[in-house]
């Protein structure tokens, strides 16, 4: 009968589908509609929370939904609300009949002090978990786990190569949008990624005014991602009143990653604002602020048409096709010899790489 139970919970369990950027948190339940009735009995859930049901700890099941890793277990991943102020997601593998083999807590928020959180990746055999923690400076822990064929969950040596990685991105275009209207926003340029919409452009002022959702810190080109209702789910921070802030994408065989890079110029090339685009969510990574060096200023150096992209073991590679760079291109201007520079993208920092500082 629990067996029985559990197969028809976990089978009207919502499906999502891989890799999954897992970072459930407070700001995910805010509306009614946000929260779930999760079957605490049917996934067993006492077993990994003995105290679920004291008075004095006020925990509750609130979402789920399922990861097909395997057709010899079952994966859900279920949120936890402890108390008024924690909540944390665990990804479970169960057998078929709903015993619980592992699990492995994958998403972690607080809003007592406010310092700490957990976000990870899940892929189809690793699970790669970002531990941060804020004190006096933002410091991340990253741990890395293999989800084995039986769906036990062990720990991985990052030195073990037999699990590494690695793939390189390629430029593509992807279908220009046309017709499409946001209120007060001037759109520049839309492009379609399955069924969301990528937009560059900027928010119009309202007699010569700064008005929401523009700040006096924070107005200028910009993306918006929307979904397929059209609905803006993502809004970047404005760079300011440029001549150009134009999205170029790039993607990999070996990933569902999309890197864009939105190069920026005025008369003048001063790099790219870079960003992560995956399974719907969206993340500004930071500044490339590099230019291939050219003394006529050839479009064929813009940082978009010289930039090469590598990703192994999860850390993203940006190298540079040619022979000189510009470093901090429309301030410092400081021409270097291309000798292995590299911007690294690792533990949610991006990098500058030169060869006095590697």
């Amino acid at each position: 009968e629990e067996a029985n139970s559990f197969i028809k919970e976990i089978n009207k369990a919502k499906v999502i589908e891989l890799p999954i950027i897992e970072n459930t948190n407070f700001d995910s339940f805010i509306e009614p509609e946000d929260f779930n009735d999760v079957n605490v009995k049917a996934f067993k859930i006492l077993e990994l929370y003995p105290d679920f049901y004291k008075d004095t700890h006020n925990y509750r099941a609130i979402a789920l939904y399922r990861i097909k890793l395997s057709e010899v277990f079952y994966t859900a991943v279920i949120t936890i609300k402890k108390g008024d102020n924690e909540m944390e997601s665990q990804l479970i593998n169960y057998d078929l009949k709903g015993n619980i083999i592992d699990s492995k807590v994958v998403a972690y928020d607080e809003i007592a002090e406010g310092m700490s959180k957990i976000e990870s990746k899940i892929e189809n055999n690793s699970i790669t978990i970002n531990n941060i923690l804020w004190i006096d400076e933002k410091k991340v822990e990253t741990k890395q786990f293999e989800i084995k064929t039986n769906g036990k969950i062990e720990f991985l040596d990052v030195g073990d190569k037999s699990v590494k990685k690695s793939s390189s991105y390629s430029e593509f275009k992807p279908q220009k949008v046309n017709n499409i209207q946001i209120d007060r926003f001037s759109i520049n340029q839309a492009f379609q990624i399955d069924s969301f919409k990528v937009l560059s452009g900027n928010f119009e002022p309202v007699e010569v005014k700064t008005v929401a959702p523009d700040t006096e810190q924070d107005w200028g080109d910009r993306l918006l991602l929307l979904n397929g209702e059209n609905e803006m789910v993502y809004k970047s921070q404005g760079v300011g009143d440029v001549y150009l802030y134009e999205p170029h994408f790039y993607k990999s065989d070996e990933s569902n990653k999309v890197l864009i890079i939105c190069q920026l110029a005025y008369e003048y090339p001063f790099g790219g604002d870079a960003f992560i685009f995956e399974n719907g969510n969206i993340i500004n990574i930071g500044i490339l602020d590099i230019e291939g060096y050219s003394e006529d200023q050839d479009v064929e150096a813009y940082l978009a048409n010289i930039v090469e992209i590598n990703e192994k073991n999860s850390v993203l590679e940006f190298t540079f096709k040619s022979d000189s760079l510009v470093i901090e291109p429309g301030s410092k201007d400081r021409i270097i010899k291309n000798d292995n520079v590299k911007y690294i993208y690792e533990n949610n920092r991006l990098v500058l790489k030169e060869k006095n500082n590697k």
